[in-house]
């Protein structure tokens, strides 16, 4: 088991196993709570605006919505990356659609003002036809606070409180030594989703669905044993691969977890019931790959190496490390008018070997009600529509929450902290 120190292995302000924490439904169900979070939250945490790759050159550019909000990420022609606002400052026409691309200059589609990649405007058609006259300086895009971190690209709407090392707390100290800035983008795509962004979320903060709904881990990973650890508004789970556990303790190492050991030249069969012989052997594979590839993994203990190590970064982030050289970051948007719907943003990133590249996919977006890319996913969804159903119901006061699920009562508390004092009696989280 890793032996990371990220914090309490109980969230702050529920060390009282004995007490129960209420979290009122209609949390998850009015545009009055949303409200709240446009107001108190969303406009002052650091967000994940996206991955560094595709803001990597000059002129490169990427788009997207946040609410009600919708920001632009450019690499200005001197390599810096910048963040605006993403709005004519003429008469608030968006300027880019969502995506990516690349480009020397911004023209509005309405009149046809134009900015160049440093947020300065440069050109205005038939500028003699404004009397008042205007200062050309005083329109320049309205600046997002931006900073670069594990290969993603944050950003804050306001001023920051804080520095983005000191929001991240552990979240920094720990997802470095992994120097995901070195990975590449596999594969990444955007769903609809019909359920609240927290109702989403809450479903990957638990490990207590894993037998009921994802039964084809039991393979490989027992997600009932996860160890989790909380800071002051992050929280991290480890989940060892390999472990069977129960019954099937003794049995042979499941898909995936067998695939890396033969990929490794490691006999899964000859290490049945001999999980953590099998595991350590599996570490120090990847440590020598590490360095015979050139990358220090130095900073990383052996169960970092081959476990998954979730790190749940406030208040919407999942940065999912599976073993070293796996990078899964989850990202869960609010819907800018309906409580009900969400945004999730997936991102898959693998480390390659050195001076080699990776053919990324094209971005698919998912609209509401198709289908969904992977298994997990199919079933999470499944599920998920049909608590944010249940939220409604006059039947159901609120959830009764096992220590596997600590990591919800965790998140409320933190958004409570947050929106404090703004918060009505009928909506905040409170112990029972």
């Amino acid at each position: 088991m890793s032996q990371i120190d990220f914090g309490s292995d109980q969230p702050p302000g529920l060390e009282d196993l004995d007490r129960d924490l209420l979290i009122p439904p209609a949390r998850y169900t009015t545009p009055e709570f949303a409200a709240l979070e446009r107001a108190h939250l969303w406009s002052r945490v650091w967000l994940v605006a996206g991955v560094h790759l595709d803001v990597a050159k000059p002129g490169d550019y990427f788009a997207f919505d946040f609410g009600h909000e919708s920001i632009l990420v450019t690499c200005d022609e001197d390599g810096t990356v910048k963040a605006f606002h993403n709005i004519c400052q003429h008469r608030g026409h968006t300027l880019a659609d969502p995506g990516s691309g690349h480009c020397d200059r911004f023209v509005c589609p309405y009149h046809g003002w134009e900015w160049d990649t440093g947020g300065t405007l440069r050109k205005i058609p038939l500028a003699a036809r404004f009397p008042q006259g205007f200062q050309a300086n005083r329109r320049k895009l309205a600046p997002v606070a931006c900073e670069i971190f594990a290969g993603l690209v944050w950003i804050c709407l306001r001023e920051p409180e804080v520095s983005l090392a000191e929001f991240l707390g552990p979240i920094y100290r720990h997802v470095q030594p992994y120097h995901a800035e070195a990975f590449q983008v596999n594969w990444d795509w955007t769903a609809e989703w019909g359920c609240n962004w927290k109702t989403a979320i809450d479903g990957f903060n638990d490990t207590y669905h894993g037998p009921a709904t994802h039964p084809q881990f039991s393979a490989f990973i027992d997600t009932t044993a996860a160890r989790f650890q909380y800071g002051d508004m992050h929280s991290l789970f480890v989940i060892e691969h390999g472990v069977r556990t129960g019954k099937d303790a003794a049995a042979e190492i499941g898909e995936p977890m067998a695939s890396a050991l033969r990929r490794a030249g490691i006999n899964p069969a000859q290490y049945a019931g001999r999980h953590e012989e099998a595991r350590a052997r599996l570490a120090a594979h990847r440590r020598a790959e590490a360095t015979k590839h050139g990358w220090d993994a130095s900073g990383l203990l052996d169960g970092q190496l081959t476990d998954t190590h979730h790190f749940y970064v406030f208040p919407n982030v999942h940065i999912d490390f599976h073993g070293a050289n796996a990078l899964t970051i989850q990202r869960f948007r609010p819907h800018a008018s309906n409580p009900d719907q969400c945004l999730v943003d997936v991102i898959d990133l693998k480390r390659v070997p050195k001076h080699g590249t990776l053919k990324r996919t094209a971005h698919v977006h998912v609209p509401l009600g198709q289908p969904q890319h992977g298994i997990v996913y199919v079933q999470d969804i499944e599920r998920l529509t049909r608590i944010q159903k249940g939220l409604h119901s006059s039947g159901f006061s609120g959830a009764l929450l096992s220590d596997m699920e600590r990591r919800i009562s965790h998140m409320h508390l933190s958004i409570d902290r947050w929106l404090a004092p703004h918060v009505p009696d009928a909506l905040r989280t409170r112990l029972t």
